[in-house]
């Protein structure tokens, strides 16, 4: 069983941008690449901390990376490019110019 939570319009995250959101108690932050959007865990599996602030994001070409310790990721699959852990990616789907979050029952 699976459930779409609405989080944003997708004018509110620009080409080349990121932005952070809190859904119940776990934090994401959805990527735009391309105009492809992407759904991540917001939390570093080194030191715990967000990876995107609000808006402010460091994206690399294809990779995120942490602003704490440099530690960086492949946005489309959560893999780890420098560092080691992984960040947990969620599915999306775009309706109505809305971008929506499909969460698995245990996935958060």
């Amino acid at each position: 069983m699976s459930k779409e939570l609405k989080i944003c319009k997708v004018s509110e995250i620009k080409t080349g941008k990121a932005k952070s959101f809190k859904i119940e108690e776990f934090e994401i932050a959805i990527v735009n690449l391309n105009s492809n959007f992407y759904a991540i865990s917001n939390i570093c599996p080194h030191q715990h901390t967000k990876i995107v602030n609000g808006s402010d994001a460091i994206i690399e070409g294809e990779n995120i990376v942490c602003p704490m310790h440099g530690w960086s990721f492949e946005i489309k699959t959560g893999k780890p490019v420098y560092g080691s852990g992984r960040l947990k990616t969620f599915e999306l789907k775009i309706k109505n110019d809305e971008i929506w979050l499909i969460i698995e029952d245990g996935q958060v």
